[in-house]
């Protein structure tokens, strides 16, 4: 877990990179947003894996960062779309815009739903489905599952590359039996996929953020700030790593746990 909290701010700000240079690629007047975008979520990064330990300061810059990366995925996708379509700069842009209108009106609709669903009573009560509050800590847990829904979350491991290579199979088979107009198609069936899939996702991730914006609120009516669950293991995990000690001096000072 604490392994986790170190990492996955690195590797956000490495696909903030790949799918930063992919958008500028298709929207060239973006090149002067790429450097200050990336400096910003360099800066955070770094102090999110060596530095944080209050849950909303980490947990806020990961959720900007999560929609970040999928923004500029989706900007992306939205480009290649309209290319595979033939349609012209003009249409790409109203294309583009089209989806983040709809997307940004799904979020808020799944937004308010989770929270009118499991956080009507968390101000008062610091507890929901998945995390309370204790003290000035922050206890996440997981929602119990059914026996049925335990075995069929085994097989997403091997449902993930056999999607691949069907995928790969078929636009094969398209392309030979209808040629370079088949496999035009299929490509942009596949892309109009992807632009499609986070609308069956998000009900789902927003659980996530709901969470992180509720605790934020308890922080504000309680004039505090809560930290993780397991802080010290997560600054004894931090203290292993030599870039770690390097750029956060504090973590020189942390006491590793007796054996």
């Amino acid at each position: 877990m604490e392994k986790n909290i170190i990492k996955l701010p690195l590797g956000m700000f490495a696909f903030n990179v790949l799918f930063g240079a992919l958008a500028v690629a298709s929207f060239p007047v973006l090149i002067w947003a790429l450097p200050v975008m990336l400096a910003a979520a360099l800066v955070y990064a770094v102090f999110a894996a060596f530095f944080a330990t209050g849950y909303t300061a980490y947990h806020q810059g990961m959720s900007i960062l999560m929609r970040l990366n999928f923004c500029l995925f989706a900007a992306t996708v939205c480009a290649l779309l309209a290319d595979t379509l033939g349609l012209t700069s003009r249409a790409m842009l109203m294309l583009t815009s089209g989806y983040f209108a709809a997307l940004i009106t799904a979020y808020f609709i799944f937004f308010f739903r989770e929270r009118g669903r499991n956080w009507n009573d968390f101000l008062d009560s610091l507890r929901s489905p998945t995390l309370a509050i204790e003290g000035v800590r922050v206890v996440r847990f997981i929602r119990s599952r059914g026996s049925s829904q335990a075995k069929r979350s085994k097989s997403p491991s091997l449902l993930a590359p056999l999607g691949a290579a069907a995928g790969v199979v078929a636009m094969t088979v398209v392309g030979a039996v209808f040629g370079a107009q088949g496999k035009a198609l299929f490509q942009c069936a596949v892309e109009a996929a992807i632009l499609v899939s986070p609308f069956a996702v998000l009900p789902f991730v927003m659980v996530y953020f709901v969470g992180v914006h509720e605790v934020k609120r308890v922080e504000k009516r309680q004039r505090t700030r809560f930290v993780f669950d397991d802080v010290e293991a997560l600054q004894h995990e931090r203290a292993k790593l030599s870039v770690a000690r390097l750029i956060n001096p504090r973590l020189r000072q942390v006491v590793p746990p007796a054996r």
